[in-house]
């Protein structure tokens, strides 16, 4: 098998001027293995590809738990930094966003349906 690089399609769905679904919801996914940047990272993808939320992770805790990352307002910018490193030792602060925290009960199996139900509320908010 070879495996080639491809470019990110995600800013093509509603963000560039020729998007294919300009009124569309859509989610995005962002698991990382550092916890310090993790915000970070869903920021970015708020901002350079016009997604709506990022349901963010850490690979150590994906089962358990999740971030919903979404711009806090139309009218404030995300600020996020131009480069982050995966080996940042300190949490990578940004601004302009609103995280909401999903945790698995002791009682449930999974997660998988606790997040699809608030990803279906918010959904229903954006229509």
């Amino acid at each position: 098998i070879r495996l080639c690089n491809v470019p990110k399609m995600l800013g093509l769905v509603k963000k560039e001027a020729s998007a294919w679904a300009p009124e569309a919801f859509l989610v995005s996914f962002k698991l990382e293995t550092n916890h310090n940047i993790l915000q970070a990272k869903a920021a970015g993808a708020l901002k350079k590809y016009g997604v709506d939320v990022v349901v963010a992770n850490n690979l150590q805790t994906y089962k358990d738990m999740v971030h919903l990352t979404r711009a806090s307002c139309e009218t404030v910018d995300i600020q996020v930094p131009e480069e982050v490193r995966g080996d940042a030792d300190t949490e990578i602060l940004v601004e302009g966003i609103t995280s909401a925290t999903l945790r698995r009960q002791p009682d449930e199996q999974d997660l998988e349906p606790t997040l699809v139900a608030e990803l279906e509320k918010l959904h229903d908010a954006y229509l």
